[in-house]
């Protein structure tokens, strides 16, 4: 790092260094002091670079109290910002694995990612166990909190979604732990994808690269029975309501079908409800008898099912519109024209395309 970088309009910058427990050749060796040998030791190294603080922040790994006044220009007022209080904010974290046989109770200490498939041969695992244990111990190098930063740099920062033209906005006092636990939700998550991808293969292949599918019968077998919770694509719903549904649904389909046909029996055998007065207004208040009743009225058609649900004509009758309607006023049958009023009581009526005089008679109440 160097000092000037504050003023090169540079965001976050964060590196990640890791010494995997019980490896020899780590690129990087902590000092005594946070060395451990039963984890996984993680090295956060921020540099806030050239980001300003619009108040000030208590957190350890943002910690930035340093007063910065800018005057703004043509007045005597001036904005107060905050800058970091280091040029450089570390933060150490370990991972630690375990293993436990739900059979006997027996778990595995915590310890590294390296040491802990070792380990898991000792508690008492069935065949099947170990086979699974094994498929775990070989993804948690990928899911700890390094690789959960490593490569993203500032992107893997929750706070940097609150940068705007280099200031950052307010943080809270535990921003550090909501940040280290989202790295751990982004390893549990990369966990669940590998746990699936093992039956399912990856979404993507990249070129040259190949998949070594198992040749044992227990890693096989894996393949076709392995069961996970996968909400995308999927809805959950109730059987028992989709049933009640249905149910319910067939049983108003039914008595809208039957119900009126029932009724109408009802009233015409045993001169109920109504009787068969009722019975005769509900079947000729419908849309397809009042059309008939209106085409029989002017002589169109021969009809049957006067009484029936759906009126029929003899085969090949047609309908049509009379050449010499009324193009405005259109009506059908022998007075096809239209009334014209002479407000006097008189009127004429067209007919066929002749004026004939007719009388119209008032009826005073």
């Amino acid at each position: 790092y160097n000092e000037h970088t504050h003023y090169d309009n540079i965001g976050y910058d964060l590196e990640s260094f890791v010494a995997a427990g019980g490896v020899d050749g780590n690129s990087w060796l902590p000092v005594p002091a946070l060395n451990r040998t039963d984890a996984d030791v993680t090295l956060f190294l921020l540099a806030p670079n050239s980001i300003d603080y619009i108040s000030p922040v208590s957190d350890p790994f943002f910690s930035a109290n340093t007063p910065l006044y800018i005057p703004f220009p043509g007045t005597n007022t001036t904005s107060t910002y905050y800058t970091t209080d280091y040029y450089i904010h570390a933060m150490g974290c370990i991972d630690q694995h375990q293993f436990c046989n739900p059979s006997n109770g027996e778990c595995t200490p915590l310890t590294a990612y390296s040491l802990v498939s070792t380990a898991s041969y000792k508690i008492g695992l069935s065949a099947v166990q170990q086979y699974t244990a094994n498929r775990l111990s070989d993804s948690l190098m990928f899911v700890n909190v390094y690789q959960s930063v490593n490569g993203r740099g500032s992107s893997a920062l929750l706070a940097a979604d609150g940068v705007y033209q280099l200031t950052q906005g307010p943080l809270p006092d535990n921003q550090w732990m909501i940040e280290v636990n989202n790295w751990f939700a982004v390893g549990m998550a990369k966990l669940q994808q590998l746990v699936v991808q093992y039956a399912a293969g990856p979404s993507v292949l990249l070129e040259g690269a190949y998949l070594q599918r198992p040749t044992d019968a227990i890693g096989e077998a894996m393949c076709f029975s392995q069961k996970v919770r996968s909400p995308a694509g999927t809805i959950s719903f109730s059987i028992v309501g989709v049933v009640i549904i249905l149910v319910v649904g067939f049983i108003l389909i039914v008595m809208n079908l039957c119900l009126s046909t029932f009724v109408g029996l009802l009233q015409n055998k045993f001169d109920m409800l109504g009787g068969d007065y009722k019975r005769l207004r509900w079947v000729l208040d419908d849309k397809l008898q009042l059309q008939r009743m209106a085409y029989e009225e002017v002589g169109m058609g021969v009809w049957k099912g006067g009484a029936s649900a759906v009126p029929v004509t003899r085969m090949g009758d047609r309908f049509g519109v009379p050449r010499d309607v009324d193009r405005d006023h259109p009506r059908f049958g022998r007075g096809h024209g239209r009334v014209m009023g002479t407000g006097s009581g008189e009127g004429d009526v067209l007919i066929g395309g002749v004026n004939k005089a007719i009388m119209v008679e008032e009826v005073e109440q």
